[in-house]
């Protein structure tokens, strides 16, 4: 919406266009400031929703800063309910992203941006505990002599921190004889956390370039993506640069699953009532339809859709604080949703949103179930053990080293640096 088929030598000039179009079109209606699901967890809340945008508009023409303006841009989950809300067709959700850009050229950013590149570290380390060297079933970076293949698989930065998600989602491919290479993240990135949620576009556009040669170096005909984040950059925001050769296509997974599975390859029904969770970037990205379709096609899953909330994830990049707020509301309605509906499962697009329960899923009638592993089951496959859930039933942090002491050693990792991490992941995650 309200973006040319013009291309930009940068990321910057690419948000700078997108700037200069909100400009011009907005009208200062404050429908987008009204409708924000994350507008009561900000200070502005209280303020007429036509002068909040009336700031971040100015703000965008002249640099004219206020608190305001640094309240609203810091506190977005990227959901677009912004973007469906404008009168006026604005695609004002990175129009806020581009506010988040100038506000960071000046050097006014909140105190957890400085700690984002250490989360790349920390989802690396997460994934090295919970799984042994001899079971990673992707590469980190293409290697020197890189093989071709039709399909690139990138997982992102945090899928290998959730195997129980990354292997059935596998296992399906490898049963399908799907010609692939699987890439994950640590080091390769799609750019999200640097430059849409945090504004720091020159280090994303480092990420996003080192990205791209990764991928183009197996020559495939298709990525695949299991990541809403990392599928809104390869459709939204890739296509927009210069500097990208994208000569190849790009698709969701549950896209690719709908158009390679047929009905005979479910051999197992799942007699399960469900409820579905849309993520804040799946219903961005519209990817919740496509989701949805693939899980009516397994034998007697009934799907009942979930309400539409945040758990804090993305916003809590910026704003690590906000998650004492929405987490205990976003457990409280998906539980009782899940309970008053008498389902037996709950499933969530967004593995954030799923971690959410670990810590208190023993508490419930009820089971969290990833979407490829309720497909890999209904084919027949295995179901992998959600270590997450052991994890967070360790009293200390030195528990918990002890019991994945083999999978990090395997990996070459020292106790100084996993512990290191791991206080500071627990610490992240329980503010």
């Amino acid at each position: 919406m309200g973006i040319t088929s013009e291309k930009y030598s940068s990321l910057e000039d690419y948000y700078n266009n997108i700037a200069r179009q909100s400009i011009d079109k907005c009208t200062y209606c404050g429908d987008c400031i009204r409708n924000c699901a994350l507008l009561p967890q900000t200070s502005v809340k209280d303020n007429a929703p036509e002068e909040v945008i009336r700031k971040i508009i100015e703000f965008l023409k002249d640099g004219v800063f206020s608190d305001e303006v640094y309240e609203k841009v810091f506190k977005c989950s990227s959901c677009g309910i912004c973007t469906d809300s404008c009168i006026e067709g604005i695609d004002i959700l990175p129009a806020f992203e581009a506010a988040k850009m100038k506000l960071a050229m000046l050097g006014k950013v909140p105190e957890a941006v400085n700690s984002v590149m250490g989360i790349y570290n920390m989802w690396k380390i997460l994934s090295a505990i919970q799984t042994r060297s001899s079971e990673v079933r992707w590469l980190s970076h293409a290697p020197s002599s890189p093989p071709s293949v039709e399909h690139v698989i990138f997982l992102g930065c945090t899928f290998p921190a959730f195997p129980h998600i990354v292997l059935p989602f596998l296992d399906i491919l490898d049963r399908l004889k799907v010609d692939y290479i699987a890439l994950a993240g640590g080091d390769l990135c799609c750019g999200f956390p640097l430059g849409p949620a945090t504004g720091m576009v020159g280090e994303a556009e480092k990420r996003i370039r080192e990205l791209v040669v990764n991928i183009k170096a197996f020559s495939p005909k298709k990525v695949i993506l299991p990541c809403p984040g990392c599928y809104r950059l390869f459709t939204e925001i890739y296509p927009k640069l210069k500097f990208l050769d994208m000569d190849f296509e790009v698709q969701y997974y549950t896209d690719f699953l709908n158009e390679n599975l047929k009905i005979t390859d479910f051999v197992k029904p799942i007699n399960k009532k469900i409820i579905l969770h849309d993520s804040c970037m799946s219903r961005r990205t519209k990817v919740n339809k496509s989701t949805a379709e693939l899980l009516e096609t397994i034998p007697g899953i009934e799907i009942i859709k979930g309400e539409d909330i945040c758990c804090g994830g993305t916003p809590m990049l910026t704003s690590p604080q906000i998650i004492q707020n929405m987490v205990p509301a976003f457990i409280k309605k998906l539980s009782m949703e899940t309970i008053d509906t008498g389902s037996e499962y709950l499933s969530n697009i967004c593995q954030l949103c799923e971690m959410v329960f670990y810590p208190c899923l023993d508490k419930f009638p009820f089971e969290i179930k990833n979407i490829p592993a309720l497909i890999n089951i209904s084919m027949g496959g295995r179901e992998y053990e959600n270590k997450w859930l052991q994890y967070w039933k360790c009293k200390s942090v030195d528990e918990l080293i002890e019991i994945t002491r083999k999978n990090f050693e395997e990996n070459g990792l020292s106790e100084k640096i996993v512990k290191e991490i791991l206080c500071q992941f627990f610490h992240f995650a329980n503010p």
